[in-house]
């Protein structure tokens, strides 16, 4: 990092202070989650990590499923029996 591109860094630093996973693209182009972080290297081979999607899902039939709700919609419908979480897999 250096003065012409320490604004590019800025989003990546803002999630390191709040707690956020950084990884770092890999030379056989995985990622990887970085225990320190050390920008050494482009803003290109950095990222924050991808929280996995989390959805409540209403289940109408064994066949046919309803709406989807976010966690807070959720928390308003908790007396609904038909429920099911749905979790993204990375």
């Amino acid at each position: 990092m250096n003065a012409q591109n320490a604004k590019d860094f800025l989003p990546i630093v803002q999630a390191l202070i709040e707690g956020k996973q950084i990884q770092c693209l890999t030379t056989s182009h995985t990622w990887i989650d970085l225990p320190d972080v050390v920008f050494s290297d482009p803003i290109e081979k950095y990222r924050i990590k991808h929280e996995p999607m989390e959805v409540w899902v209403h289940i109408t039939s064994p066949t046919e499923v309803g709406f989807a709700y976010t966690q807070e919609e959720k928390n308003r419908l908790a007396n609904h029996k038909n429920l099911r979480l749905f979790r993204e897999v990375l």
